[in-house]
Protein backbone atom coordinates (compact mmCIF):
# COMPACT_ATOMS: atom_id res chain seq x y z
CA UNK A 1 0.00 0.00 0.00
CA UNK A 2 1.35 3.03 -1.38
CA UNK A 3 2.30 6.53 1.77
CA UNK A 4 -0.72 7.95 -0.65
CA UNK A 5 -3.06 5.60 0.38
CA UNK A 6 -2.51 5.27 3.99
CA UNK A 7 -2.88 9.46 4.16
CA UNK A 8 -6.12 9.44 2.03
CA UNK A 9 -7.57 6.42 3.94
CA UNK A 10 -6.38 8.06 7.34
CA UNK A 11 -8.23 11.76 6.03
CA UNK A 12 -11.33 9.68 4.94
CA UNK A 13 -11.85 7.68 8.44
CA UNK A 14 -10.62 10.31 10.94
CA UNK A 15 -12.28 13.03 12.86
CA UNK A 16 -11.18 15.49 10.24
CA UNK A 17 -14.00 14.51 7.99
CA UNK A 18 -16.74 15.83 10.94
CA UNK A 19 -16.76 19.18 9.14
CA UNK A 20 -17.30 18.08 5.58
CA UNK A 21 -20.25 18.10 3.85
CA UNK A 22 -22.39 15.05 3.70
CA UNK A 23 -23.47 14.12 0.18
CA UNK A 24 -27.18 13.34 0.55
CA UNK A 25 -26.87 11.61 -2.89
CA UNK A 26 -24.52 8.21 -3.38
CA UNK A 27 -23.91 6.31 -6.93
CA UNK A 28 -22.82 2.92 -6.73
CA UNK A 29 -20.52 3.29 -9.72
CA UNK A 30 -19.25 -0.42 -10.33
CA UNK A 31 -17.26 0.75 -13.64
CA UNK A 32 -19.95 -1.57 -15.78
CA UNK A 33 -22.23 -0.44 -18.87
CA UNK A 34 -25.36 0.41 -16.78
CA UNK A 35 -23.79 2.16 -13.65
CA UNK A 36 -21.75 4.20 -16.63
CA UNK A 37 -24.78 4.72 -18.88
CA UNK A 38 -26.52 6.45 -15.57
CA UNK A 39 -23.50 8.56 -14.34
CA UNK A 40 -23.05 9.95 -17.80
CA UNK A 41 -27.01 10.63 -18.30
CA UNK A 42 -26.75 12.42 -14.98
CA UNK A 43 -23.69 14.43 -16.05
CA UNK A 44 -24.60 16.07 -19.44
CA UNK A 45 -28.50 15.81 -18.95
CA UNK A 46 -29.35 17.83 -15.84
CA UNK A 47 -33.32 17.06 -16.58
CA UNK A 48 -32.22 13.06 -15.77
CA UNK A 49 -31.72 14.05 -11.99
CA UNK A 50 -33.50 15.99 -9.37
CA UNK A 51 -30.68 16.68 -7.35
CA UNK A 52 -27.48 19.28 -7.89
CA UNK A 53 -24.07 17.72 -8.81
CA UNK A 54 -22.19 18.96 -5.81
CA UNK A 55 -24.70 16.97 -3.64
CA UNK A 56 -23.65 13.63 -5.27
CA UNK A 57 -20.86 11.34 -4.66
CA UNK A 58 -19.50 8.62 -6.86
CA UNK A 59 -18.17 5.64 -4.93
CA UNK A 60 -16.09 2.94 -6.36
CA UNK A 61 -14.97 -0.53 -4.65
CA UNK A 62 -11.65 -1.62 -6.48
CA UNK A 63 -11.59 -5.71 -6.82
CA UNK A 64 -8.51 -5.26 -8.14
CA UNK A 65 -9.55 -8.02 -10.77
CA UNK A 66 -11.13 -5.27 -13.70
CA UNK A 67 -10.25 -5.97 -17.34
CA UNK A 68 -7.48 -3.42 -18.39
CA UNK A 69 -9.95 -2.15 -21.24
CA UNK A 70 -12.33 -0.79 -18.77
CA UNK A 71 -9.71 1.05 -16.96
CA UNK A 72 -8.81 2.73 -20.01
CA UNK A 73 -12.12 3.10 -21.05
CA UNK A 74 -13.37 5.04 -18.20
CA UNK A 75 -9.99 7.09 -17.59
CA UNK A 76 -10.48 8.16 -21.49
CA UNK A 77 -14.17 9.08 -21.11
CA UNK A 78 -15.69 9.06 -17.78
CA UNK A 79 -12.84 10.93 -15.16
CA UNK A 80 -12.86 14.00 -17.38
CA UNK A 81 -16.50 14.13 -17.19
CA UNK A 82 -16.60 13.67 -13.99
CA UNK A 83 -13.30 16.56 -13.40
CA UNK A 84 -15.29 19.18 -15.38
CA UNK A 85 -18.56 18.88 -13.29
CA UNK A 86 -15.85 18.50 -10.44
CA UNK A 87 -18.03 15.61 -9.10
CA UNK A 88 -16.20 14.07 -6.07
CA UNK A 89 -15.37 10.44 -6.91
CA UNK A 90 -14.09 8.08 -4.14
CA UNK A 91 -12.28 5.18 -4.55
CA UNK A 92 -11.83 2.60 -1.89
CA UNK A 93 -11.19 -1.31 -1.54
CA UNK A 94 -9.76 -3.79 1.21
CA UNK A 95 -6.10 -4.42 1.26
CA UNK A 96 -6.70 -7.96 3.50
CA UNK A 97 -9.55 -10.51 3.55
CA UNK A 98 -12.18 -8.82 6.11
CA UNK A 99 -13.05 -5.21 6.91
CA UNK A 100 -14.99 -3.63 9.71
CA UNK A 101 -17.66 -0.88 9.80
CA UNK A 102 -14.62 1.27 11.50
CA UNK A 103 -13.13 0.90 8.40
CA UNK A 104 -10.52 -1.74 9.32
CA UNK A 105 -9.16 -3.51 6.32
CA UNK A 106 -10.06 -0.79 3.65
CA UNK A 107 -7.79 1.49 1.74
CA UNK A 108 -8.91 4.57 0.08
CA UNK A 109 -7.09 4.98 -2.89
CA UNK A 110 -8.69 8.76 -4.14
CA UNK A 111 -11.42 10.63 -2.74
CA UNK A 112 -11.25 13.56 -5.38
CA UNK A 113 -13.05 16.10 -7.26
CA UNK A 114 -10.25 15.77 -9.94
CA UNK A 115 -9.54 12.07 -10.88
CA UNK A 116 -7.55 11.26 -13.22
CA UNK A 117 -6.50 7.96 -12.88
CA UNK A 118 -8.13 4.91 -11.85
CA UNK A 119 -6.89 2.65 -9.42
CA UNK A 120 -8.23 -0.93 -10.71
CA UNK A 121 -5.42 -2.92 -9.59
CA UNK A 122 -6.63 -2.27 -6.19
CA UNK A 123 -4.47 -3.41 -3.06
CA UNK A 124 -6.21 -7.21 -2.09
CA UNK A 125 -7.41 -9.04 -5.64
CA UNK A 126 -10.66 -10.99 -5.40
CA UNK A 127 -9.24 -13.54 -7.08
CA UNK A 128 -6.68 -13.56 -4.53
CA UNK A 129 -9.41 -14.98 -1.99
CA UNK A 130 -10.34 -16.84 -4.73
CA UNK A 131 -7.27 -18.67 -5.27
CA UNK A 132 -6.26 -19.04 -1.66
CA UNK A 133 -9.60 -20.47 -0.73
CA UNK A 134 -9.43 -23.13 -4.00
CA UNK A 135 -12.75 -21.49 -5.56
CA UNK A 136 -14.38 -19.63 -8.02
CA UNK A 137 -16.53 -16.17 -8.02
CA UNK A 138 -20.34 -17.16 -8.01
CA UNK A 139 -22.37 -15.36 -10.81
CA UNK A 140 -25.71 -16.00 -9.53
CA UNK A 141 -27.67 -16.58 -6.32
CA UNK A 142 -25.76 -15.06 -2.65
CA UNK A 143 -23.07 -13.15 -4.45
CA UNK A 144 -21.07 -13.76 -1.73
CA UNK A 145 -18.32 -12.50 -3.40
CA UNK A 146 -19.38 -9.31 -3.68
CA UNK A 147 -20.65 -8.72 -0.44
CA UNK A 148 -17.17 -9.20 0.99
CA UNK A 149 -15.46 -7.23 -1.86
CA UNK A 150 -17.77 -4.57 -2.31
CA UNK A 151 -20.37 -4.28 -0.09
CA UNK A 152 -18.34 -5.08 3.20
CA UNK A 153 -16.18 -2.19 1.45
CA UNK A 154 -19.16 0.34 0.59
CA UNK A 155 -21.12 0.04 3.70
CA UNK A 156 -18.50 1.51 5.91
CA UNK A 157 -17.28 3.90 3.41
CA UNK A 158 -20.72 5.66 2.52
CA UNK A 159 -21.50 5.46 6.51
CA UNK A 160 -18.67 7.85 6.93
CA UNK A 161 -19.31 9.94 3.82
CA UNK A 162 -23.19 10.63 4.56
CA UNK A 163 -22.49 11.05 8.43
CA UNK A 164 -25.46 9.16 9.43
CA UNK A 165 -27.51 11.64 7.68
CA UNK A 166 -30.43 10.32 5.10
CA UNK A 167 -29.33 10.08 1.49
CA UNK A 168 -30.11 8.16 -1.65
CA UNK A 169 -28.41 5.18 -2.60
CA UNK A 170 -28.13 4.66 -6.46
CA UNK A 171 -27.47 1.29 -8.15
CA UNK A 172 -27.36 0.44 -11.70
CA UNK A 173 -29.51 -2.51 -11.75
CA UNK A 174 -31.64 -2.90 -15.00
CA UNK A 175 -34.93 -3.77 -15.66
CA UNK A 176 -33.96 -7.46 -16.09
CA UNK A 177 -32.62 -7.58 -12.33
CA UNK A 178 -35.44 -6.80 -10.40
CA UNK A 179 -34.61 -9.55 -8.36
CA UNK A 180 -31.34 -8.17 -7.46
CA UNK A 181 -33.19 -4.79 -6.88
CA UNK A 182 -35.64 -6.01 -4.14
CA UNK A 183 -32.67 -7.88 -2.43
CA UNK A 184 -30.46 -4.70 -1.96
CA UNK A 185 -33.86 -2.40 -0.78
CA UNK A 186 -34.16 -4.87 2.01
CA UNK A 187 -30.72 -3.30 3.14
CA UNK A 188 -33.14 0.36 3.32
CA UNK A 189 -32.86 1.84 6.62
CA UNK A 190 -33.67 5.23 8.26
CA UNK A 191 -30.94 6.76 6.87
CA UNK A 192 -30.69 4.85 3.33
CA UNK A 193 -32.66 4.77 0.48
CA UNK A 194 -31.87 2.45 -2.37
CA UNK A 195 -32.85 3.80 -5.55
CA UNK A 196 -32.72 2.27 -9.14
CA UNK A 197 -32.91 5.02 -11.91
CA UNK A 198 -32.42 2.17 -14.57
CA UNK A 199 -35.80 0.59 -13.57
Amino acid sequence: MSTKAHHEQASLFSDDTSTRRHPRHVLSYGLGLDSTAVLLRWLTDPSSRDFDLSDLVVITAMTGDEFSATGADVERYVLPELRRHRVRFVQVGRHQLLTTAAGEGITTFSDTTEPDRLFVEGAYALSTEMLTAGTLPQRGGARKCSARAKGAVLDPVIARLTGGQPYQHYVGFEVDEMGRAERDAAYNTAARTGRYPLM
